[in-house]
């Protein structure tokens, strides 16, 4: 499945509160339980008023009608109690109050029981199971401390109507007449000279009473069982949201993407890095998208994974290696290891993909590269240079003496003149290839960018030999690096020639000059980019257009875009080239950012 980011809105039932020890249910589960008691009530009522009402209709039990009312009655009562019961519900705050509203409606219930229990026989009763169901249901809401409260409730009401019963306790005439209601002939059963009543009395009160502390006993027990375990699952499912959410930032934030597959190959899993790596934005990375694969298998996406993939399916464990994703244009150096995907049972599920975008690091490889190749042909160049300079400031001087002299003819002098201008020639290669070998000290100080560029720009437009040239330069607020002026000027002075030049063997176009700054990265940097509208450069001569004496131009030195590669180096800067064949040729030349100098 897609990845996706730490669930942190995800509920987990809390454990009981602690408040009261550890004798109190949590506000949450307090609330549903007294909902779902509520409703069982109604219920139970409801079923006993159905039944009452069905022996009212069918009179197969002889009784007065009084009876029946007092059972209306109490079914009413509970009516509308319980109402009153889920209006406090829903009104009282969480906490002690909907605890206190918990023992009300339990004392309430046992009363209920009592009335019914006296209504319809005391201790002979068929009814004393509701003080059972009663204690049951504070134990599983209240715990033990509520299944004991209530079964010592309810086994003290049935020693009173036993009492009652056997006249010990007086009892008033509204008791006597609604005891009554369902068994007349009572007097009959519980008359004084009744050899049994005493034995019938005490054996069902003792009866009751044990079975009602037994149920409390049990019913506590495995509530207690319950909340215990309810508890350690809680705490358990916090536990495993802790190790999901740990587990998914970390996979989130590591600058390695990871791609998961299963043995087709169909991708399942994959982190942001992977899908910004291969060119997802940031909304869809971040979301875990894999939109961006399109039901494609990993071998469609990165196809030298075919030879790979089948070797480890041959049993080998783990491999790397190194590869060049392309991209229509543009190219990504990336390092990549490839092993298998293994269930708790380790059988094999398929594969996990991790890679890292190298990109850079080969770029600053090949630049290393090619400066030490340039440091070391600079060094050769400047002993050839003075080596080759003083014999060639004989021969200048000894024609120019030659060209002076009365004997010469026409011709000869014609002869010394393409000598002269040759020479000349080779003196300015010559002069050109020292300022590129010869080391030069730079003074690096706070510069203002854009400045300098308006400065430059302004002096193409009137140049005599740049006559014509266009050149946009959008002026910024100032923008300040650290680098030599000078330097730095000779730079974009000869970007703006070639820019113009290139622009010229086309026909028609425009230089582009800008300044751009980025603070988003770790390093604050500032990018001046020289574009034209030219013929571009071929893709085969791109790596090679910052060697010494590579040129493409007749009568090019070769040295100009070898000199400015090394002067942005001496800057701490660093240049590219990006360039399409009929379209044109930008350089970008990267600094980094300084803070504005002091006044």
């Amino acid at each position: 499945m897609p990845y996706r980011r730490a669930p942190w809105t995800k509920a987990v039932s809390p454990a009981p509160s602690t408040t009261s020890g550890l004798l109190r249910p949590g506000s949450h589960e307090l609330f549903s339980q007294l909902k779902w008691l509520t409703l069982f009530r109604v219920s139970l009522v409801t079923v006993l008023l159905v039944a009452t009402f069905g022996f009212g209709v069918s009179e197969t039990v002889p009784t007065d009608d009084r009876a029946y009312q007092h059972v209306y009655t109490i079914c009413l009562t509970t009516y509308v109690v319980s109402l009153i019961y889920m209006a406090l519900l829903r009104w009282l705050p969480t906490g002690l109050p909907r605890l206190a509203l918990a023992y009300v409606q339990f004392a309430g219930d046992v009363l209920t029981a009592a009335a019914l229990v006296l209504l319809t026989g005391g201790t002979a009763s068929a009814f004393t199971f509701f003080f059972g169901i009663v204690i049951i249901g504070a134990a599983g809401v209240l715990f033990r401390p509520g299944a004991f409260v209530f079964a010592t409730m309810s086994a003290a009401i049935i020693v009173c109507i036993g009492l009652w019963e056997l006249e010990i306790l007086p009892e008033w005439e509204g008791l006597r007449e609604y005891r009554h209601a369902f068994s007349p002939e009572i007097d009959v059963l519980l008359r004084p000279d009744s050899r049994e009543r005493a034995s019938r009395v005490v054996y069902g009160v003792s009866v009751n009473t044990i079975a009602f502390f037994g149920v409390g006993f049990l019913a506590s027990s495995l509530s207690e069982n319950v909340r215990r375990t309810a508890m350690a699952a809680s705490q358990q499912a916090r536990t495993l949201l802790d190790l999901q959410a740990l587990h998914e930032h970390i996979v989130s934030s590591v600058p390695t993407g990871i791609l998961a597959c299963d043995l087709l190959g169909r991708i399942t899993l994959a982190n942001p890095t992977a899908l910004r790596i291969l060119g997802a934005n940031a909304t869809a990375a971040e979301r875990g998208d894999l939109a961006l694969f399109d039901g494609k298998v990993i071998q469609d996406v990165f196809p030298w994974l075919r030879y790979p993939i089948e070797r480890l399916s041959e049993g080998q464990d783990v491999m790397r290696d190194e590869s060049v994703l392309v991209s229509g244009r543009q190219r990504t150096y990336l390092g990549w290891t490839l092993s298998p995907l293994r269930d708790s049972n380790r059988e094999r599920i398929g594969y996990t993909f991790l890679y890292q975008d190298i990109t850079r690091v080969r770029e600053l490889e090949h630049t290393m590269r090619r400066s030490e190749k340039m440091a070391a042909l600079g060094e050769l160049s400047a002993a050839i240079a003075h080596e080759v300079r003083n014999p060639l400031a004989a021969i200048s001087g000894s024609v120019q003496m030659l060209e002076a002299s009365q004997s010469a003819s026409e011709k000869d002098r014609r002869l010394m003149r393409i000598v002269l201008r040759e020479t000349e020639h080779l003196n300015r290669w010559i002069t050109d290839f020292l300022s590129y070998a010869r080391p030069v000290a730079v003074e690096l100080r706070p510069i203002d960018l854009v400045a300098l560029v308006s400065d430059v720009v302004e002096s193409a437009r009137v140049d005599p030999s740049l006559a014509g040239a266009r050149i946009a330069f959008e002026r910024v607020d100032p923008v300040y690096i650290r680098a030599d002026g000078t330097r730095v000027r000779q730079v974009l002075w000869n970007l703006v020639i070639n820019a113009q030049q290139a622009i010229a063997r086309k026909g028609d176009g425009q230089v582009t000059v800008s300044v751009h700054t980025n603070i988003a990265t770790t390093r604050p940097e500032v990018t001046l980019r020289v574009e034209d509208e030219g013929d571009g450069i071929a893709p085969e001569h791109l790596d090679r257009i910052f060697q010494p004496f590579f040129t493409t131009r007749e009568r090019g030195t070769g040295l100009g875009l070898a000199v400015v590669h090394r002067i942005v180096e001496e800057n701490d800067g660093r240049i590219s080239v990006d360039s399409e064949v009929g379209r044109g040729t930008a350089f970008s030349i990267v600094f980094p950012l300084a803070m504005e100098p002091a006044a």
